[in-house]
């Protein structure tokens, strides 16, 4: 009975450790990318910098004013737009929006600040509070669903182009050179779904958390572990009952 006990041991940690589901999502735009993967956007005015890196997909946006007089953004008139959906940056005290897209959940986090409208002075930075664009993972996304190898380690990935993406991201901004903004001028930025990896490896994902790519982000699926610890628990005591009256008639 000892052998089998072992094989139970090993099959329960195997299914405790395999819980967690993690999607990997890349994003693409038109824009350049600085060596960290960043998107940057350049006009006359001001120099964007957008960082997805991170769990979530934090927007995170560095805005340069390349001017000589200070430059506002208002945040109120500002919105990121995922598939057609319009998140303010600025919704007060909300704890978000969710909504049904793509067969599944999917949300946004606005940014939770007082500031209307921010000043950026002449030649300097301004840093962006943050906004998460996924706290929930892509579900449904159409396509084709890829078996493929990287390091040892087996993923389902998904890949697109600016004609295919199943989600289109748009970070629509308002500026102005006066306050309050009573001729503004706006910027749009367009991103898309480039890659999607399904994968349980904990160690990828940690690998690529820590190269901080601007592009990438990773999105936490918890796969029913309470749900599989009481499956596995029940299907544990049931084999042990089982071999115990086995043992008994045996004797």
């Amino acid at each position: 009975m000892r052998p089998i006990f072992y094989v139970l041991l090993v099959f329960m940690a195997c299914g405790f450790g395999s819980c967690t589901r993690h999607q990997v999502i890349r994003l693409a735009s038109d824009h350049p990318q600085t060596l960290q993967r960043a998107f940057v956007v350049e006009t006359d005015t001001l120099l964007l910098t957008y960082n997805f890196s991170g769990e979530g997909g934090p927007v995170a946006i560095s805005i340069y004013n390349k001017l000589n007089h200070p430059l506002f953004i208002d945040w109120r008139q500002s919105s990121l737009i995922v598939g057609g959906q319009v998140f303010p940056y600025v919704e007060g005290p909300s704890e978000g929006y969710v909504y049904e897209a793509l067969g599944g959940p999917f949300g946004a986090l606005p940014l939770r600040s007082s500031q209307d409208v921010a000043l950026v002075p002449p030649h300097s930075y301004l840093q962006s509070p943050l906004f998460w664009l996924a706290p929930t993972p892509y579900q449904g996304l159409p396509g084709d669903v890829w078996q493929e190898r990287r390091g040892g380690r087996l993923f389902k990935r998904q890949g697109y182009s600016a004609a295919t993406s199943p989600v289109y991201i748009r970070s629509y901004l308002a500026f102005g050179t006066d306050r309050p903004l009573t001729h503004p001028f706006y910027q749009q930025t367009t991103f898309w779904l480039e890659e999607v990896l399904q994968t349980t490896s904990a160690r990828y994902v940690r690998l690529v958390r820590n190269e901080q790519w601007g592009d990438t982000f990773t999105v936490q699926q918890q796969n029913d572990s309470r749900v599989l610890a009481a499956s596995s628990l029940t299907l544990l005591s049931s084999v042990m009952m089982s071999l115990l009256l086995v043992a008994a008639w045996g004797g």
